[in-house]
C-alpha cells in the first residue's frame, strides 16, 4: 500500500512537471512567435499597398495571392524558428533547474551528514565544508572557504598532516588517518583543533576524486572523543583486572581444552605456591608431575575430562622443589574463539588443613571430656541429693531435741545454758534453709523448660501479696508495671522472680518508707526486665561476687540469707538465654536487670 501510494505521488509530480515544461514551452514560444507574426503580417500589407494597389496592374490578384502566400510561408517558417528556439531555451532551463536541484541535494547530504565533511583541492585549500564542521569546528562557511585545512590541526602536526594529505592525493582508495593502525605522529593519535584553541581526537579518512584536469580530496571528519572514552574505561577495566588477578593471594590459571597437562598462563601466585623459579618454568611442567598421588591425577582428568568443571576439591601436590602441599581446586570451563578453556583457582590450605584436623582433635578431646564431667556432674547432683536427704533427719532431730529442751527444762538452766541451747536450734534451722536451697539449685540446672506464654505482671502481682502476708508488720510500697508479658519456663521464671523480691523485700527492712518497682524498659532493640527497691545497697566494687554461690556482701547478722538465692536467679535467667547484671548504691538502693529469649532454651 505504501509502495503504491509513493507510485501514485511520483506519477502525479511528473505529470504535473511535464504541464509545468509544456506551458513555458508555449510561453517561450508565444513570446517569439505571435509578435514577429503581427510585425511581418503589417509589413507584408504595406509593401502590397505600397507597391502594388497604386499601380493596378493586370496580375494584381495574381500579385496579391504571392504576397499571402509569401506570408504564409515567412509565418510558417517563423513559427517553426521560435519553436526551435523555445525548445532550446527549455532544455537550457531544465539543464539548469536539474544542476541547481542536484547542488541542492548534494548540499542537504552534506550538511546531513554525521560527521564533518570538508572538500578540498588539490592544494589543501578548503572549497566547501558541511554544517557538521561549523558545529565541531566553530568556524562558519565563510571562514572556512578559501583557506588551508591545515587550520583544523594543531599547529605541531601540520608537517605530518601535509605529508599524509599530499599522499592521500596518489592513493585510489579511500585512507583513514587518526587510527591506531595509520595515525598521525608516533604513539600519539590525531588531534582537532577548535577556532577557540580547544583540541579534542579525530580521525580523518580521505578520499581523492578527478573532475576533468581538476583534483579535488574530500576529508572526512570523525569525532572519536566517546570512542577514546571508551576505550580509556575498557583499558582501566582491563588494568584494575590485570592488577586483581596479579595480587590475589590465590593462584589462578588458565588450560586450553586441547592441551589439559600444561599451564597455559598463571599468576604470581601460582609461581609462589609451587616454588617455582618463574612462569615459564611453572608453564613447562606437565600437570601430573604438580600431583603428589597418581589418584589426584586421575580425580583432575576425570572432571575436567567428563564434567568439564570440578568444584571445590582438596587434592595433594607436589612443589618444584619436591615438597608436598595441599590445594583447594576449582575449575571451570568456557569456550572461546580458541576453542575449550579451563580456568581454574587453586589455593593452598595445608595450613588450614593442618588446622582443621586439630580442631577435630580438640573437639573430640572436648566431647570425651564434657562425657566425662557429665557422669561426674551426676554423681556429684546425685551425691549432694543424698546426703542432703541423709542430713535432713539428724537436723530435724537437733532443732527438735533442742525445742524440747527450752520447754521442758527451760526453766532449770540458767541463762546462758538457754542462749546456747538456742543457738544450737538457729544453726540447724539455717542449715535446713541452706539445704533446701542447694536442692533448688540443683533442680534447676536438671530441670529442662516448658515453654509457655507467662504474665509477670500478674506473677510479681502473686509475691509481693504473699510477702505483705508473712509480714503484716511491714509497710512496703509495690508498684508494678502492668502487661510484663513474655515466654518461659513458668515455674522457673517464678523461682526466679520469688529470690528477687524476696532480696528486695528483705534489704529495704530498715527503710523508714520501703519501695519496690517491677518493671521493663526498651534498651535498643532489647527488652531488659528490672526489679528496683531503695534499700540497704552494695558496693559495686565487689558486684563480680554477687552471682556467686555462698557470697554474700552482707553480715547474716544484719540480714540472714544462706547466699544461694542468686546464684539460682543467673542459673535460670541463663537457662533462657538471657543475661543479668545489677546497679546499686550504698544507702540508695539496688536495681537488677535481667533478660529473656524467648523461645531459645539456652
Amino acid at each position: 500500500m505504501l509502495f503504491l501510494s509513493s507510485k501514485i505521488c511520483a506519477s502525479g509530480r511528473t505529470i504535473k512537471m511535464t504541464n509545468t515544461i509544456k506551458m513555458q514551452k508555449f510561453l517561450h514560444f508565444s513570446w517569439i512567435f505571435f509578435p514577429s507574426s503581427i510585425v511581418l503580417a503589417v509589413l507584408l500589407w504595406l509593401a502590397f499597398v505600397t507597391l502594388v494597389e497604386p499601380y493596378k496592374f493586370a496580375q494584381h490578384e495574381q500579385i496579391g495571392y504571392s504576397f499571402v502566400l509569401a506570408g504564409a510561408i515567412s509565418i510558417s517558417v517563423l513559427a517553426f524558428a521560435s519553436w526551435s528556439y523555445a525548445r532550446k531555451e527549455m532544455e537550457r532551463l531544465q539543464q539548469e533547474k536539474m544542476i541547481r536541484l542536484s547542488e541542492a541535494r548534494f548540499r542537504i547530504l552534506l550538511d546531513t551528514a554525521p560527521d564533518a565533511v570538508v572538500i578540498t583541492d588539490k592544494d589543501g585549500v578548503v572549497r566547501m565544508a558541511s554544517a557538521q564542521s561549523e558545529n565541531w569546528f566553530g568556524y562558519t562557511r565563510e571562514e572556512l572557504i578559501g583557506r588551508p585545512m591545515e587550520i583544523l590541526i594543531p599547529e605541531r602536526m601540520h608537517q605530518e598532516f601535509f605529508a599524509h594529505r599530499q599522499q592521500s592525493q596518489t592513493q585510489t582508495n579511500p585512507r583513514t588517518f587518526g587510527t591506531h593502525t595509520d595515525h598521525i605522529g608516533t604513539n600519539a593519535d590525531l588531534i582537532g583543533r577548535r577556532r577557540d584553541g580547544s583540541e579534542f581526537p579525530v580521525e580523518i579518512s580521505f578520499s581523492p576524486a578527478s573532475f576533468g584536469e581538476e583534483r579535488w580530496v574530500t576529508a572526512i571528519i570523525r569525532d572519536i572523543s566517546t570512542r577514546k572514552e571508551t576505550e580509556a574505561a575498557r583499558l582501566a577495566a582491563q588494568t584494575r583486572l590485570s592488577d586483581l588477578v596479579t595480587n590475589l593471594p590465590v593462584g589462578v590459571f588458565r588450560i586450553l581444552g586441547k592441551d589439559i597437562t600444561h599451564f597455559r598462563e598463571v599468576n604470581p601466585a601460582m609461581v609462589d605456591i609451587f616454588a617455582a623459579a618463574s612462569a615459564e618454568e611453572l608453564m613447562s611442567r606437565t600437570l601430573q608431575s604438580l600431583f603428589y598421588e597418581a589418584k589426584d591425577w586421575m580425580i583432575y582428568q576425570e572432571h575436567v575430562k567428563g564434567n568439564f568443571r570440578m568444584h571445590t576439591m582438596d587434592l595433594h601436590f607436589r612443589k618444584l622443589d619436591g615438597s608436598d602441599f595441599f590445594g583447594s581446586l576449582t575449575i571451570a570451563a568456557k569456550r572461546s574463539g580458541d576453542g575449550l578453556m579451563f580456568d581454574g583457582i587453586l589455593e593452598n590450605v595445608t595450613e588450614r588443613k593442618r588446622q582443621n584436623e586439630h580442631i577435630q582433635t580438640l573437639n573430640q578431646h572436648l566431647a570425651n571430656r564434657t562425657a566425662e564431667l557429665e557422669i561426674i556432674n551426676r554423681e556429684l547432683e546425685s551425691f549432694s541429693y543424698s546426703v542432703s536427704h541423709d542430713l535432713r533427719a539428724p537436723l530435724r532431730a537437733m532443732d527438735g531435741f533442742s525445742s524440747t529442751l527450752l520447754k521442758d527444762y527451760g526453766d532449770i538452766l540458767d541463762e546462758r545454758g538457754r542462749d546456747r541451747l538456742q543457738r544450737v536450734r538457729s544453726a540447724a534451722q539455717r542449715m535446713a534453709n541452706l539445704i533446701d536451697d542447694l536442692l533448688n539449685l540443683s533442680r534447676v540446672s536438671r530441670t529442662g523448660l516448658d515453654w509457655e506464654d507467662i504474665d509477670l505482671s500478674l506473677l510479681a502481682r502473686e509475691i509481693c501479696a504473699e510477702l505483705e502476708q508473712a509480714n503484716p508488720q511491714r509497710k512496703v510500697t509495690c508498684h508494678i508495671q502492668p502487661d510484663l508479658h513474655t515466654s518461659g519456663d513458668r515455674r522457673l521464671l517464678g523461682i526466679a522472680l520469688t529470690n528477687l523480691l524476696n532480696n528486695a523485700w528483705k534489704f529495704t527492712g530498715q527503710k523508714d518508707f520501703a519501695f519496690i518497682e517491677i518493671g521493663c524498659q526498651e534498651q535498643g532493640e532489647e527488652r531488659v526486665f528490672f526489679v528496683r527497691d531503695n534499700g540497704a545497697g552494695f558496693d559495686m566494687a565487689f558486684a563480680k561476687k554477687l552471682f556467686g554461690a555462698f557470697q554474700r556482701l552482707h553480715d547474716v547478722s544484719e540480714f540472714p540469707g544462706t547466699g544461694i538465692g542468686l546464684a539460682t536467679v543467673q542459673r535460670i535467667v541463663h537457662k533462657h538465654g538471657g543475661r543479668i547484671w545489677a546497679e546499686s548504691q550504698v544507702g540508695t538502693g539496688t536495681t537488677f536487670y535481667f533478660t529473656l529469649k524467648t523461645g531459645v532454651q539456652a
